[in-house]
């Protein structure tokens, strides 16, 4: 039989090839069986599925399907990259990626416990050049927690509406009028800022809330979790501090500041 295999291409694609073709030689046209083949490919996690045309009288075509790992977890000894799905893609190999912060070992081949799980939900909304910029992700009191380079952090919550807050977040990072990143970028002495991206309704609005100061070095600076109806207030009462909150709906942004 001849063998057409696209998509395979990529850490641990030779294995996956390999099984391929071998599979596919053993069976003729006529009597070709794609489960048979899957179940093959079933030691492969980074096959996500596969398509099987036949070509009579002798070949086959097979385009394969991979799952994109969005972060590694320590496993066995070594980094495993870690699927959008949870899925643990072993026998393959990713660089750049952030690691999880898990408490608890994966299981059955995927990620396991809420926070991790959540974790990789945040994740996996985050553009290829996004997760490039990911230098720590966690879990804090108010949800997944994400720092990017030269950002402040970034809570995500539960990370139901990732893929709405990356955009969101683009929007606000790409701002040269944002407050929040003139006084990142300037030699103010701001202390923290946190950063709260919530998705909204299903009307898609996004609400960028972040806070910086000048207070002393004994007052921290953190904000409480953002609802629709509350206002995000840094702690103390210093009278420089500042609140700047960015709304967008749809295409359109804006921003507003607030003077405590």
């Amino acid at each position: 039989e001849k063998v057409s295999i696209t998509g395979a291409s990529g850490s641990g694609g030779a294995n996956v090839e390999r099984a391929i073709s071998a599979t596919a030689r053993s069976m003729t046209t006529l009597h070709f069986d794609p489960a048979r083949l899957r179940a093959a490919l079933a030691a492969y996690p980074v096959v996500a599925s596969i398509e099987v045309r036949t070509h009579f009288p002798h070949g086959v075509s097979v385009v394969v399907h991979r799952r994109t790992p969005v972060a590694t977890i320590a496993f066995g000894g070594r980094d495993v990259p870690v699927a959008a799905d949870g899925t643990l893609l072993t026998g393959t190999t990713a660089r750049g990626l952030p690691p999880l912060t898990a408490r608890r070992a994966p299981a059955a081949g995927r990620v396991a416990g809420t926070d991790a799980l959540a974790q990789v939900r945040v994740l996996a909304g985050a553009t290829p050049a996004q997760l490039a910029q990911v230098t720590h992700v966690g879990v804090g009191a108010d949800g997944v927690e994400v720092t990017l380079k030269g950002a402040p952090r970034i809570i995500f919550g539960d990370g139901d509406h990732a893929a709405d807050q990356w955009v969101a977040l683009k929007r606000v990072l790409a701002d040269e009028q944002n407050d929040v990143l003139h006084s990142l970028r300037s030699k103010d002495p701001v202390r923290s800022v946190d950063v709260m991206v919530s998705a909204a309704d299903e009307q898609v609005h996004h609400e960028v809330d972040a806070a910086t100061s000048t207070f002393p070095a004994r007052t921290s600076n953190h904000l409480r979790p953002v609802t629709k109806t509350s206002q995000a207030k840094p702690e103390g009462d210093d009278k420089n501090s500042r609140t700047v909150r960015l709304s967008f709906s749809g295409t359109k942004s804006g921003s507003r500041r607030q003077n405590n």
